[in-house]
This record gives C-alpha cells, structure tokens and sequence, in this order.
C-alpha cells in the first residue's frame, strides 16, 4: 500500500514538472501571441514536426499559433526565448495575414534562433484558410512577407478560395526576396491534393519557378456566387 502511494506520487509530481515545463517554455517563446480581444483568441502550442523539409528521421518541436486579431507592436517582445526552429502562423484570411506581416514581418525574424542546429534552414510556415486574391506575384511578396532573413525557409500555403474565385496561381516573373526560400501550396478544390510552386534563386537567372500540378484533371466550374468578405481589427 505505501509503495503504491508513493508510485503515485511520483507520477503526479512528473506530470507537474512537466506541465510547468511546457508552460515555461510557451511563456518564453517568441513565437507567443496568446492574448484576447473582443472574444477572441490568439493560441500558441507546441507541435510536433515529423520529416521537416531537408531532413529525414526527425522528430522536432515547433510554435504553433493562430491569430486571430492583430497584435499590438510593443506586445511582442523582442527579448526572449529563441528554443524553436520551424514555426506555423495560421490566419483565418489573407486581410489578416497580410495586416499581421506588414506590421511583424521585420520583428518575426528575431525570433528564431540564430543559428540552427537540426535543420539546414529554419522554417516558417504560414497557412492562410480562406482567401480571395487570384494571384501571386514578386510585388505581393515583397510588400507583405519579405525579410532579410537568408537562414529561413517559409512555405505559405491557401486553403479555400471565395466562391465565384479560380484557384490561385503565381505569376512567373523575378521573385526579388531576401530570405532563404519560398514554396507556396495551393489546396485544389478536391480539398485534398495541391499545386505547388517552388520559387528558389539562381545567382545568375534570379530565381527560378518549378511548378508540381497534383490536381484533378477537371476542377470546380461553379457559377459565380456572392464573394465572402472578412472583417479585419
């Protein structure tokens, strides 16, 4: 009885340690932009990264946040905790995202490590939900994400087009960005394979566009309907 008591004890007293753990390591992220406003939440959590890009066999923890709400500049805070090297933003709508790295773009970059230790470059994922542009072009990029940020790897992906919208494409032209790599994902309307568009530089072309085309053979032709607007703070 008494050894089964303690047993007990020693199970209770690991998972308070742990759970103190976890919830110092989030507090101390950078990557934290827990907050409420009006109702609504801004959540953080870790995540578990299984085969990140460029490494295989690799089990890594990365931030997970979705934002809701734009974040106050002053409010994320430049001096703390640099622990994890990929991270995933994800944003409702592209009004949001946008907003979010036009303000934070310059501040996002400090908040990996300086240097990796796991993978070749950090990464920074960025899933937009719903969208309504029809194109990506270099002047979208530079005006919303581009960072002088060499060592990280971001990979935008969009989910679901407003109704009445084709499927998002990238226009092949220069790509003039001052971080590592860009891939864009976008979800066909099966909601389950994607086109995907790798754009890397070329010190002597620029940059290149390989595309990977792993939608169905006939996609969605249904009439034109009303548009879905999103409210921005």
């Amino acid at each position: 009885m008494i050894l089964s008591m303690i047993y007990f004890s020693l199970i209770i007293f690991t998972m308070i340690i742990k759970t103190m753990q976890l919830n110092n390591s989030l507090a101390n992220s950078c990557f934290n932009f827990n907050g409420r406003k009006d109702g609504r939440n801004n959540t953080c959590e870790i995540e578990i990264m299984k085969n990140p890009p460029t490494v295989r066999n690799v089990k890594l923890e990365c931030m997970q946040c979705t934002i809701k709400y734009t974040v106050d500049y002053d409010d994320i805070k430049p001096t703390c905790s640099k622990d994890f090297e990929c991270a995933t933003l994800i944003f409702d709508n592209n009004f949001m995202f946008e907003k979010f790295f036009r303000r934070h773009r310059n501040k996002i970059r400090d908040m990996f490590p300086f240097k990796s230790t796991v993978l070749h470059h950090l990464i920074l994922e960025i899933i937009v939900t719903n969208y309504n542009i029809t194109n990506i072009t270099n002047q979208y990029i530079q005006s919303n994400i581009d960072m002088d940020a060499p060592n990280v790897d971001i990979y935008l992906k969009f989910n679901r087009h407003s109704q009445g919208l084709p499927p998002l494409t990238v226009k092949r032209e220069i790509y003039l960005f001052k971080f590592g790599f860009l891939e864009i994902h976008v979800l066909c309307d099966d909601g389950n394979s994607s086109v995907i568009y790798e754009v890397r530089k070329d010190s002597l072309m620029g940059t290149d566009i390989f595309m990977e085309d792993r939608c169905p053979k006939f996609q969605s032709t249904e009439p034109v309907s009303s548009y879905k607007y999103y409210s921005v703070d």
